[in-house]
């Protein structure tokens, strides 16, 4: 079995489900992966190099390509959805909430702005969610007793039902485990950021707009941040070992450690 594949199949269902209580059929489901594939492979080079993704190089038009085919699936699912609702047939989703969301002259939002929105969040949701839980299965497989204790927890809490919102603050064992797992392999192991105001990082002055790339991969098997950095040990409950809270907790930014905002 590839767990990868079947995770990323599982992952994708659910933010598709969640945000667009839709099912994607098999045949979907492999050319999304497809195309999930040639994005990933191609979103750094495009972040930085953005000179370059304008070129006609055959990497472009694969990337160009992936992207079109994951809208062109966001922008069925859409109208899907629409045709549902005027017949009362949707229930309250995450797309349902993006379609009666206004803008601050009160105009809807537009068409590619949702699409935008649909397919970033179902990207996100996916791949990531996907890795972290390969990882964790992997971390798991050579620790057993941890692995038992973890499948101890889930039946004591869960009792063999699905785990609902309410459940995750009596599940601490898991999610130790999924912290641990996105400590070491964090999804996204290369981020750029651009800076809003003038600032300074180690000595140099960065104006409005420059664009700072870290590595989270890196950051967190920093030492100096973590007692035993390359060690998966889930059951300590271990945070950061820095003096400030502000630190700590951007010293642990497996996904970038900022929030999302509109341009």
């Amino acid at each position: 079995m590839d767990l990868a594949d079947e995770l990323f199949a599982l992952s994708t269902r659910t933010a598709v489900r969640a945000l667009f209580d839709s099912e994607l059929a098999p045949a979907a489901m492999r050319e999304l992966h497809q195309s999930l594939d040639v994005f990933l492979k191609g979103i750094y080079r495009q972040a930085l190099l953005p000179w370059a993704a304008g070129l006609p190089t055959p990497g472009n038009r694969r990337y160009g390509r992936a992207v079109d085919r994951w809208r062109a699936h966001t922008t069925r699912l859409i109208d899907t959805h629409r045709a549902r609702a005027r017949t009362g047939g949707t229930g309250a989703n995450v797309l349902s909430h993006l379609l009666s969301a206004r803008t601050a002259d009160g105009s809807p939002v537009t068409d590619p702005h949702l699409h935008d929105q649909s397919t970033s969040l179902v990207l996100a949701a996916s791949e990531t969610t996907a890795a972290a839980l390969a990882w964790s299965c992997h971390l798991l497989s050579r620790r057993p007793g941890t692995e038992q204790r973890l499948h101890a927890e889930a039946r004591a809490v869960l009792a063999g039902r699905v785990a609902a919102q309410e459940d995750l603050p009596r599940l601490p064992l898991t999610a130790r485990v999924v912290t641990e797992a996105l400590r070491l392999y964090p999804p996204a192991w290369l981020i750029p950021r651009h800076t809003t105001r003038v600032t300074e990082a180690a000595g140099r002055r960065l104006p409005v707009g420059s664009t700072v790339i870290f590595s989270p991969y890196v950051v967190h098997r920093r030492a100096d941040l973590f007692p035993e950095p390359d060690r998966f040990h889930p059951t300590a409950g271990r945070k950061a070992a820095t003096r400030t809270v502000r630190t700590r907790r951007s010293a642990w930014a497996p996904t970038g450690a900022s929030g999302r905002r509109s341009p």
